[in-house]
């Protein structure tokens, strides 16, 4: 068993020896994207440190393939400005400002907030520079995939996890171990989590539709229908966000092939509104039912010197109510990245109560998160980052040529922000989805509409 130092050499020497062989047979922008797509399989917790600073797999091989890139083909560097672009350089700009307000060095929070959003959006950004790119990711993903499909279920059924069996244990804080579901393990895949496992696979699971599309060759149809089969690999995870996540996401996916469901969206968006408005307690009952909750006693927590019982699914609800006062405080620029880099969050206004702070301490909201982490102005950018995705999608997906594709990942960033509803941003699956919009920066940037 190798451990983390020791599977982060071994997944970067097998990443250098794929990618220069795929250098030699495409060319360095398919070396790019090929390194990036499969370093997803590598665990998170391999990693190195830097100067201060950890890098995993996924940020050391998006680092040396956009160095290599730079280094044996400059001319490919320039590329069309597009709206998106300027989004991700605001999230850098403004991780920057607020943290050197609040006392952090200028070189290495520039590094780390580099890190944290431009260097996965500019590895998707330059990866996908035509249809042949994308077709060789979308062969690339589907394989990604189809491995953590069933290295997931066997890890739920057997309770044996394959990532810590070759490259070591998972740290044991992040969420314990033994827990299950129905019988069932709650994999965690190469995360640390597994709901960051679950909106791992919705983060990447656009590319199967895609290759359903575009495939030719016997061999492409069968990997883009295994592909589109190991979706169900989010079971695996046996966790309500990414499932629910994965059916808004199938959901809109479908409208764009079939034209009557769209009718079909909007009334079970209306009614499922209709029943959040008017019964939000009804709606806790259904989740906390789903995941295996009903019948067992729920801890007490006391909020504002209220006791209240607080689930999986309740406490969501209670987060905006409880982080309200931090909030109003936060203003434009809050508490900056030190304060929120442990939960509970160095932020006033919470429980006093020990057992009530660390439970309710818990900001499974990435926009209540970053309101907290960049003030106001955080939760507004980031905000507008998905938006612009979004938009910026669609917009593209009346393209003949890479419409598919467009529209699915459209449909993956609409429903990754409604997931996150209920989770925080982390890099363990934050890393691919700010790839998969830099991808859809690269499709805005070849599109034959603009």
């Amino acid at each position: 068993m190798l451990g983390p130092t020791e599977g982060w050499y071994t997944c970067m020497t097998l990443l250098a020896l794929i990618g220069t062989a795929v250098y030699f047979w495409r060319g360095i922008i398919h070396a790019l994207g090929v390194v990036t797509a499969l370093s997803f399989l590598a665990p998170v917790w391999c990693e190195i440190s830097f100067l201060g600073l950890p890098f995993n797999v996924q940020t050391s091989a998006a680092i040396l393939g956009l160095f290599f890139m730079a280094a044996t083909a400059p001319w490919k560097i320039y590329t069309r400005i597009v709206w998106l672009d300027g989004v991700v350089a605001a999230m850098v700009v403004l991780q920057v400002a607020v943290d050197v307000s609040h006392g952090t060095q200028l070189i290495p929070t520039c590094f780390a907030a580099y890190g944290e959003w431009g260097l996965p959006y500019v590895a998707g950004r330059y990866a996908l520079r035509d249809a042949e790119a994308a077709q060789l990711l979308a062969i690339c993903i589907c394989c990604v995939l189809i491995a953590m499909a069933i290295l997931g279920f066997f890890d739920a059924i057997t309770h044996i996890n394959p990532w810590e069996v070759l490259f070591g244990e998972r740290p044991e804080e992040s969420f314990w171990r033994k827990y299950q579901r129905f019988g069932l393990r709650r994999s965690y895949g190469p995360t640390l989590h597994p709901i960051f496992f679950g909106l791992l696979v919705l983060a990447l699971s656009p590319w199967p539709l895609a290759l359903l599309r575009w495939a030719k060759t016997p061999g492409e149809k069968l990997l883009a229908v295994a592909g589109t089969a190991s979706l169900s690999g989010v079971l695996a995870c046996v966790s309500r966000t990414p499932l629910v996540g994965m059916l808004i996401f199938i959901s809109l996916a479908g409208t764009i092939w079939w034209r009557w469901s769209r009718w079909l969206m909007v009334a079970c968006t209306v009614g499922v509104l209709l029943l959040a408005f008017t019964d939000t307690e009804e709606i806790v009952r259904i989740f906390e039912k789903v995941g295996g909750e009903t019948g067992y006693q729920q801890p007490t927590h006391i909020l504002n010197g209220e006791e209240i019982e607080v689930s999986s699914a309740s406490g969501r609800l209670l987060i905006l109510k409880v982080f309200w006062p931090a909030l109003k405080q936060a203003g434009w620029m809050g508490y900056g990245s030190a304060a929120v880099i442990d939960f509970p969050p160095r932020v006033p206004g919470l429980p006093k109560d020990d057992a009530s702070r660390k439970r309710l301490g818990l900001v499974d909201n990435a926009f209540v998160l970053y309101g907290l982490r960049f003030g106001w102005l955080g939760a507004l950018t980031f905000t507008t980052l998905f938006a612009v995705a979004a938009v910026t999608a669609f917009t593209n997906s009346w393209d003949r040529s890479m419409g598919t594709l467009s529209g699915v990942l459209g449909s993956m960033v609409i429903a990754m922000a409604i997931s996150l509803l209920t989770v925080w941003f982390s890099y363990d699956m934050g890393f691919e989805v700010l790839w998969s919009m830099g991808t859809i920066g690269g499709l805005a940037a070849i599109s034959r509409r603009n």
